[in-house]
């Protein structure tokens, strides 16, 4: 293996063979590293599907870089070929203009979780915050949705940052605290700017508010100025 940044790279062992597969490598050559250090690494559960985050510029061949910072790319270990995800809406060449990181790939590989500063990943996205939001990228379609989003509308932004905390398996629900007070349709935000819990759902294009007050599902706590997530279950019930 020839070394190409002096920096930290992604590997994937098997416990079979006992042999190590280079996964952040040159789009010139499986045994070259890419030329950017990798700061963050997702792998499926079957692994055969490895996302990461990296600064490399030379991950995949023809993929011009906007941002000078971190992007993320999905790897195959069977086939051995990489993609961008994070790719700018109108060119699927082209990274976001802003950061982004991994954060969950689903079991299959179908999906990939993740978190990024970019405003133009979704057709027509409208940012309103300046700040890091969710999305999933949906690799057979070869769009991006975005998961954090204000009164449910599929492209806009909402007023603060949110965080990832669980997602399951098919990455259908999306577990999701934020410091926004605008997530979700109609919820009423009663303790300010206090974190809340909200569960989106991928197929239907929902959010629902978790940490609501009792007896009232579209009203945050007034005795709490932050709820925290845990985890979902596996079908995203709990």
């Amino acid at each position: 293996i020839r070394d190409g940044n002096g920096a930290a790279d992604a590997w994937l062992w098997s416990a079979d063979s006992g042999n190590s597969a280079l996964v952040s490598r040159s789009s010139a050559s499986a045994t070259t590293t890419a030329s950017g250090s990798v700061s963050a690494v997702q792998l499926s559960i079957d692994g055969n599907w490895v996302g990461y985050a990296t600064s490399a510029t030379n991950v995949v061949a023809g993929v011009a870089d906007a941002n000078g910072a971190d992007d993320v790319f999905r790897w195959s270990r069977v086939g051995g070929s990489t993609e961008l995800v994070s790719a700018a809406a109108a060119n699927p060449m082209q990274t976001g203009n802003g950061g982004s990181t991994v954060l969950h790939v689903s079991l299959d590989g179908a999906w990939t979780t993740i978190w990024s500063g970019s405003t133009n990943l979704v057709p027509g996205q409208s940012d309103a915050n300046a700040a890091f939001d969710l999305f999933v990228r949906d690799h057979a379609a070869a769009n991006t949705v975005l998961v954090s989003r204000a009164d449910d509308v599929a492209g806009q932004t909402p007023a603060s940052v949110s965080y990832l905390s669980d997602a399951t398996d098919d990455a259908r629900f999306v577990l999701v605290s934020s410091h926004a007070s605008d997530i979700g349709g109609g919820v009423n935000d009663a303790n300010g700017v206090g974190s809340d819990v909200f569960v989106f759902d991928r197929v239907a294009q929902t959010t629902r508010l978790v940490s609501h007050k009792a007896g009232d599902p579209v009203t945050t706590p007034t005795d709490s100025t932050a709820s925290f997530a845990g985890a979902l279950s596996a079908d995203g019930r709990w």
